[in-house]
């Protein structure tokens, strides 16, 4: 798992950016947060760069377990309509919807590091304009900022993008994944027990 600025900060139990502070160190001290500052910025433009499209191949996923759910809730219904319970079929379409749910909400779990990208970007923007070496001091890491800071503009507008994306996603799924959800509830399906009662 790469470090990205959040998992950072939490590792380190500091405060938020309390870790890039560099007012009132020594040198050598403002050295290596600087070189540290540059290896986090450079994590997160790599996750980035090597999932710049995550939103859309999940919305993609998504649609496809929402639909499968919802298709199976149709064919339960008229399976229960004809008297058809307890049958070998009604209890695989019950599995069905569930685990398709559950792949949702395991995606769902996929985005979260693309919802926090604009305010990891938000976050790498002040860090930025704090550096020393934006202030005119002269540090040996200072060459690695730079050149983490402009592969890092390369791809901010795309975390911007990626936590609108994401959020529109989320709200636009919401209601379709809360009536599968209470169609599990009536029959008590779990992760473990898909098929339910």
């Amino acid at each position: 798992m790469s470090t990205t600025a959040c998992s950072h900060r939490n590792q380190n139990g500091l405060g938020e950016m309390a870790w890039t502070d560099t007012e009132g160190k020594s040198l050598v001290d403002q050295e290596k947060i600087t070189a540290s500052v540059a290896s986090v910025l450079n994590n997160f433009s790599e996750e980035i760069e090597s999932h710049p499209y995550i939103v859309n191949s999940i919305r993609k996923m998504q649609e496809t377990s929402l639909s499968r759910a919802s298709e199976d809730w149709e064919r339960l219904k008229r399976l229960e309509a004809v008297g058809h319970t307890d049958s070998v079929e009604e209890q695989q379409l019950k599995s069905e919807i569930t685990i398709n749910s559950d792949m949702v909400l395991d995606e769902n779990g996929l985005l979260s590091d693309a919802l926090k990208g604009r305010t990891n970007v938000e976050m790498f923007d002040d860090i930025l304009a704090r550096s020393p070496c934006t202030k005119g001091v002269k540090l040996n890491a200072c060459t690695a900022l730079v050149a983490a800071a402009q592969r890092y503009q390369a791809i901010r507008s795309v975390a911007i993008t990626n936590t609108d994306a994401v959020q529109l996603l989320l709200k636009q799924n919401s209601l379709r994944q809360k009536i599968i959800q209470t169609h599990i509830e009536s029959y008590g399906g779990t992760r473990w027990r898909p098929a339910g009662r």
